[in-house]
């Protein structure tokens, strides 16, 4: 099924992974400001980088929800066919050594490829060179055959420099836009090397129609997949860079886990030309 009514927006989303939409109007980009203001005043004594997502509390959780939700309810409904939000947060890179991500693909939450989820990125203020904006790899999110479990192998494992110094883009947003991007779309963020925090409020989406997902690599070379209420994410504690294991979720089953990593050549080929990149064949 489509993910964005608007059909240019559609095909670029099919095809490169991505695609910049006007998301919100002034007011709903007042009312995220002074929430996000209200919850990260100021830097992680730790890192300056800060999001909700990691957060442990869940009030805190709570009213990030409540805030994004309602404030991003309207563009949901106007871009999105028949989608709904399930995980909302904060996201600050402020000024400093140490912020931004490293290169890094979400984990699945529907089955695909017969559905897809996606990523709504939202600027609250604009974003530039120096603020460490989000970088993409266009036709990244067309490589991992079937669903990306947590704690699984990264299929880019080995061209991370490849991919970051090759084959990615930066994004640029004006305050109120919003990167719409699969799931499964390779990006990254660097440094902010400016004077004020990069501050975006994340929500991701998924078709109505399809049931949340969470799948958990394992040792024996399988995949568990449980059945994931969106509540899991206020209540569980996540570690770094990874999930809360699924404790409390309902297991739907197992299924063999596949993993293989391309070749430098392969790699070129499934991510140059037309941006329809070819599946390369997996192993066990």
């Amino acid at each position: 099924m489509a993910t964005l009514l608007d059909a240019a927006a559609e095909a670029r989303f099919r095809d490169d992974g991505y695609a910049v939409v006007d998301w919100l109007d002034p007011q709903e980009l007042a009312s995220l400001l002074v929430a996000v203001g209200e919850i990260h005043p100021a830097p992680p004594a730790d890192s300056p980088w800060a999001c909700d997502f990691y957060s442990e509390d869940p009030a805190t959780k709570a009213r990030v929800q409540e805030v994004i939700a309602t404030a991003f309810g309207p563009s949901v409904e106007r871009a999105f066919v028949d989608h709904h939000t399930y995980l909302h947060a904060f996201v600050v890179n402020w000024p400093g050594t140490g912020g931004g991500l490293p290169l890094h693909q979400h984990s699945s939450v529907v089955e695909e490829p017969e559905h897809r989820s996606a990523v709504v990125w939202c600027a609250l203020a604009d974003t530039t060179p120096t603020t460490g904006t989000l970088h993409v790899v266009p036709g990244s999110h067309r490589v991992q055959e079937g669903p990306k479990a947590e704690r699984s192998p990264d299929w880019f494992e080995g061209h991370e420099d490849v991919l970051r110094d090759r084959h990615a883009t930066p994004v640029y947003l004006r305050a109120g836009q919003a990167l719409v991007f699969d799931n499964a779309l390779l990006h990254f963020s660097d440094e902010n090397r400016s004077d004020a925090p990069r501050l975006t409020a994340v929500a991701n989406l998924a078709p109505r129609s399809a049931e949340l997902r969470y799948y958990s690599w394992t040792d024996r070379g399988e995949l568990e997949v449980y059945r994931l209420d969106p509540s899991f994410f206020l209540g569980a504690v996540a570690g770094d860079f990874e999930w809360a294991e699924p404790e409390g979720l309902e297991l739907v089953g197992t299924r063999p886990a596949r993993h293989a990593v391309p070749s430098d050549r392969e790699l070129a080929g499934l991510l140059s030309g037309p941006r329809r990149p070819r599946r390369f064949r997996r192993k066990r």
